[in-house]
């Protein structure tokens, strides 16, 4: 017997699979869904511990009391974000060595300073770091000798430095200059036996190495104010002396600044309008770089003043909010003119999508799209060396609507690309970046050195905690935590729990 079909239940059955497919459909724009799918970030427990002793004081920091302090105190801050314990003296009130390891001058007025006693720390195997280039003197030329300095003369004035130091896996010098690099220099000869670490282009010697019987020098030929494009080379000098290993944050942001850009529907960029360019063409453009280089977008929204356009942004901005997060990103406020004003307009628009971050204006620097320069990845790379952290923000605002955009989207992923095989750090939301900014300033550490072995304890304990390691010995052993190497004489450690070990040769 033939089946025959019943039109009325079969429009039943039809009718009741769309109204299931529209469901799910709207159930998918729905905010309801990122949080049943587990969009939600989720949180590292942090546990706490207590210290059974205190940090070890092993470096020596000497300074001139009577004068401007502003490079002690970049020394001093540096010192406490790496960890180090360290005790602070007058240069003129060097008694007693006992017990250290490291000598960190920073002044460059050495009158009065026992030059005679530093040499003999560093003979017997101490390290001295110049922190400052000294002022001229005479009377101090044997100590600049003994220090790699064959012959001197006055200060000069220069706007670039050549870099040959082993950060990361740079393969090649990095050649820097522009008013950012701007400094003064002790003009200076050295002996053939030192290092150069960075260099002026026409040879000016800006940091250098020295043996000094059983210790070691290491001459800053300038001076490094905070944010300094300079302050990596004062940081690799720590890391070789005072700081072996220091604490880091180890996560980077995408940001998206002036999200989600308010545009002109009349205005036709490569025959289309603005606002169905950025939604056809660079939005596309955008979900492919997050692909490749797992960005996790955070937008810095801005509220547009002209009230106008409210209608229209309030439909881009959703719009591109569920696009967000369906990319594992989240929908941040840049602090703007008014963020009492702007935050209720903007949370009022995006309904249930919550607003994790407010994003400080000094955050979102330098906005690709630009050229890749040395200068910008100098920029990202000193930024990765201190701390651990990558800041890339983008702008729609260069875009041409021609075939120049294919260049500009080549340099970016040029510049991506360059510093993922640099430094490849993890990119989170913003919010998940401060939080753990949060801990690292927070948190405390007991790094004990016993001969070839580091001993490391902390206060606080997330699985995001990470250190940068400086050693030029072999390492033997490791203990509750993982290492990569990611340069030369340089690698990154996991903590896998509260205290961990290392042992070298």
């Amino acid at each position: 017997m033939k089946p025959t079909f019943d039109l009325g239940k079969g429009l039943y059955v039809i009718s009741a699979v769309l109204i299931l497919i529209a469901t799910f459909l709207i159930f998918l724009k729905s905010p309801l869904f990122f949080q049943v799918a587990g969009f939600q970030q989720t949180e590292s427990p942090v546990e706490e511990f207590e210290l059974e002793k205190q940090q070890f004081i092993d470096t020596l920091v000497l300074y001139d009391s009577q004068d401007d302090m502003e490079v002690d105190l970049y020394i001093e801050s540096r010192l406490k974000e790496m960890a180090v314990g360290y005790h602070l003296q007058d240069y003129q009130n060097l008694l007693n060595l006992e017990g250290i390891t490291t000598v960190i001058v920073a002044t460059e007025d050495w009158t009065g300073l026992d030059t005679t006693g530093l040499i003999e720390f560093v003979e017997t195997g101490g390290d001295l770091v110049i922190a400052v280039r000294p002022a001229p003197q005479s009377t101090f030329q044997r100590v600049y000798q003994q220090l790699g300095i064959i012959e001197y003369g006055g200060f000069i004035e220069t706007s670039d430095v050549t870099l040959n130091p082993p950060f990361f896996s740079l393969e090649e010098k990095l050649e820097l200059s522009g008013d950012a690099f701007k400094q003064s220099l002790l003009s200076a000869r050295l002996h053939s036996d030192a290092t150069v670490v960075a260099e002026t282009r026409s040879g000016h010697p800006v940091l250098w190495t020295y043996r000094l019987g059983e210790g070691e020098v290491y001459f800053f030929n300038g001076v490094v104010l905070e944010d300094s494009y300079y302050a990596p080379l004062i940081t690799w000098a720590l890391a070789e002396t005072a700081a072996p290993i220091y604490p880091i944050v180890y996560a980077g942001a995408a940001l998206l600044d002036g999200f989600p850009f308010p545009t002109q529907t009349t205005r036709l960029v490569d025959g289309k309008s603005e606002k169905n360019y950025y939604r056809q063409d660079w939005w596309l453009q955008m979900q492919s770089l997050e692909a490749k280089f797992d960005l996790n977008y955070t937008a810095a929204a801005i509220y547009p003043a002209d009230l106008g356009e409210v209608n229209s942004y309030d439909q881009e901005l959703e719009l591109y909010t569920r696009e967000l997060v369906l990319l594992g990103g989240e929908l941040g406020a840049r602090e703007y003119e008014d963020l009492s004003v702007e935050l209720p307009r903007l949370k009022q628009a995006v309904g249930n999508y919550p607003i994790v971050s407010v994003l400080d204006e000094e955050e979102i620097r330098t906005a690709l799209p630009v050229s890749p320069t040395n200068q910008t990845l100098w920029e990202s790379l000193s930024e990765a060396f201190l701390y651990g952290t990558q800041v890339t923000s983008f702008s729609p605002y260069a875009i041409y609507g021609d075939e120049r955009d294919v260049q500009m989207w080549r340099d970016v992923t040029d510049f991506l690309d360059s510093i993922q095989e640099t430094y490849d750090v993890p990119y989170v939301p913003y919010s998940e970046m401060s939080k753990r900014k949060q801990q690292w300033e927070q948190n405390e550490y007991v790094i004990d050195k016993q001969g070839n072995e580091l001993n490391v304890t902390l206060r606080y304990f997330t699985d995001h905690t990470y250190f940068h390691f400086v050693t030029a010995d072999k390492i033997t052993a490791t203990s509750n935590c993982e290492i990569t190497k990611i340069g030369e004489q340089f690698y990154l450690v996991r903590a896998l729990g509260p205290q961990f070990s290392i042992e070298t040769e």
